[in-house]
């Protein structure tokens, strides 16, 4: 197994990173202390205020959303997992970018999104991608769908953590924290006088705040270093999940069958059109199939929202020190949608640059159980905050063959 160093990528110390935010007596930013790309620190820029930015989101408190395919399981994960919802959402910021994860409640047994129907997807021809992922407006992001039967379903945008942090950093993000969960958190800056987007008792956070919040939202500071490495490039990440890659299979293969008796449909069609009788058949329809796409995009859906927090093996060896698959990748290029993104393009697994936590046993026994042939890399995380990216491939050392040479 041999390994090749893909990019190097020194932001500064991640002390450094964490930004230092100004506030006037007015409870507004005046200006924040930021690490540019190059590894600048400490220059000073004007900060954005709540309505200066395209994405305003806020934190929720922890519940229970019941799940359509998976009830029981998705309830106890979704509970583990603290998420923030978007209450606002200007521009084509998260739907190009493939952030967040649409959260649907209320569904009934016979599941929505018919033929013609908006199903909360973001589509790669735009036709449901600004009415599930953008709303240009300042209005909540919440909507509302009744269908004959009388069953309510609720749909929102929900960013994760490491999202909103990459987000907030780029300036295209506010972050709120609603004062019923001001008591449980940490001392926060920022006054409930700043202009929330009409949200009572809401303190915005500032850059500093949404880093303490990762430890208790599950995700340490070298995993979002990996996070936002990647993110930085371009590339499109998601959670890790590993029931995943089978549901992927499945749509794989649903969208292969369908593309097939499209064709078939067409055929048809055209032998139709040449006959002058109207006795054929009628084609038969194709909602079953449609129903069946359906149902793995919400599959899908749900296992981007239920997927645990990635993390870095115990350097102690205590508890749970195996190397795991942290982040699914995606290249910029890509054909990604948030509910059918298709197999990625590699798998991340984080580990620390010093700490010889990983060993070669543990790599050749991720790549050949969990990764199923998609290419893994690993990304070691120094003390300053460096990530360096590391190519793993399972085709071991060619043999080094001499050839003899006769004398004539």
């Amino acid at each position: 197994m041999t390994s090749e160093t893909s990019n190097t990528n020194s932001d500064g110390a991640m002390a450094m990173a964490m930004a230092d935010e100004t506030v006037d007596s007015s409870g507004n930013g005046t200006s924040e202390s930021v690490a540019s790309n190059d590894g600048t620190v400490g220059q000073r820029l004007p900060a954005f205020g709540v309505d200066d930015r395209p994405i305003l989101c806020i934190l929720e408190e922890e519940q229970t959303y019941a799940s359509a395919t998976m009830k029981s399981v998705a309830t106890k994960k979704r509970q583990r997992c603290r998420m923030f919802r978007v209450v606002r959402s200007r521009g084509k910021a998260m739907a190009s970018g493939g952030f967040g994860v649409t959260v649907v409640s209320g569904l009934s047994g016979n599941e929505q999104g018919e033929d013609g129907e908006d199903d909360d997807d973001d589509d790669d021809n735009g036709s449901e991608k600004q009415g599930a992922m953008v709303v240009p407006s300042d209005e909540v992001t919440e909507k509302t769908k009744t269908n004959t039967t009388n069953t309510t379903v609720r749909s929102a945008e929900y960013l994760f953590i490491e999202e909103v942090l990459f987000l907030h950093e780029k300036g295209l993000l506010g972050a709120l924290l609603p004062s019923s969960l001001l008591a449980s958190e940490e001392e926060g800056g920022g006054t409930a006088d700043a202009n929330t987007n009409g949200i009572s008792g809401a303190t915005p956070l500032t850059t500093s705040q949404l880093y303490q919040l990762l430890p208790s939202m599950g995700i340490s500071l070298s995993v979002y270093r990996v996070y936002s490495h990647l993110r930085s490039q371009d590339f499109r990440v998601l959670r890790h999940d590993p029931d995943r890659y089978d549901i992927l299979c499945q749509q794989q293969q649903d969208q292969e069958e369908r593309r097939k008796r499209q064709i078939e449909r067409q055929k048809q069609q055209q032998v139709q059109q040449e006959k002058t009788s109207g006795d054929s058949d009628p084609l038969p329809p194709l909602r079953n199939p449609r129903r069946q796409s359906l149902r793995l995009r919400r599959r899908i859906r749900e296992s981007i929202q239920n997927a645990p927090p990635p993390a870095i093996p115990d350097p102690n060896g205590s508890g749970s020190g195996a190397l795991a698959l942290c982040w699914d990748a995606y290249t910029p290029n890509s054909n990604f949608g948030k509910t059918h993104p298709g197999l990625p393009d590699f798998y991340v697994t984080a580990t620390y640059f010093n700490v010889p936590t990983v060993r070669f046993s543990d790599l050749k026994a991720l790549v050949r159980d969990k990764c199923n042939g998609i290419p893994l890399k690993v990304a070691t995380v120094s003390d300053s905050g460096t990530v360096v990216m590391f190519g793993v491939t399972d085709y071991g050392i060619p043999p080094l063959e001499k050839k003899s040479t006769s004398s004539k």
